[in-house]
């Protein structure tokens, strides 16, 4: 399925609607994240950029996550921080969910992806950081692959997130199997 559709939408850009998902069903099993409670995914529709962020970011680690299987919680209208962790640790990832200052930013982007969510209801991939400049790096799930991150500053960042994101990574019972290539020497 292409996520693309020429343009680069998100937070940062300027005039831009949030997006929004279906809220539960009345048994409180939620519908998926295709936005439809249509069987057989013919009639869905886009996948939500909180759950596109998540999915792109359990990819760095060799890992899918099926949007399928997220469920909102009851009187969700948006996934948040703590439905996403979830919708993670289910798949058998390490997950958490937090709340962030700018100064952590700095200090987690080597580790890989962080999904930042975004004030509006979207999200972004942080994927790097330079302390020297002081900006970050973020990336729009919905933006092109080959659409380089967008290096973002304090002030601008403030204006669109409030600090929540989620942390993940392989299980390390799935690290372990990643073979290690022999040391030459």
């Amino acid at each position: 399925m292409d996520i693309t559709d020429g343009h680069v939408p998100g937070p940062l850009e300027r005039n831009r609607s949030p997006a929004t998902v279906n809220q539960s069903s009345a048994d409180g099993g939620g519908i998926g994240a295709g936005m439809s409670s249509t069987a057989g995914g013919a009639g869905r529709g886009p996948i939500h950029p909180r759950l596109l962020a998540m999915m792109m970011a359990a990819r760095y680690y060799g890992l899918e996550l099926d949007a399928e299987e997220f469920r909102l919680g009851q009187d969700e209208t948006v996934p948040t921080a703590a439905a996403l962790s979830a919708w993670a640790q289910t798949a058998g990832m390490w997950s958490r969910a937090l709340r962030l200052r700018w100064r952590h930013l700095f200090n987690i982007t080597g580790a890989g992806p962080v999904v930042l969510l975004f004030n509006d209801g979207s999200a972004g991939l942080l994927t790097g950081s330079n302390s020297e400049s002081k900006i970050v790096l973020i990336r729009d799930p919905r933006a092109p692959e080959a659409e380089p991150p967008i290096p973002v500053d304090e002030m601008r960042l403030a204006e669109v997130w409030s600090g929540e994101a989620v942390l993940l990574r392989a299980e390390r019972s799935q690290a372990k199997r990643i073979r290690r290539l022999p040391c030459a020497g």
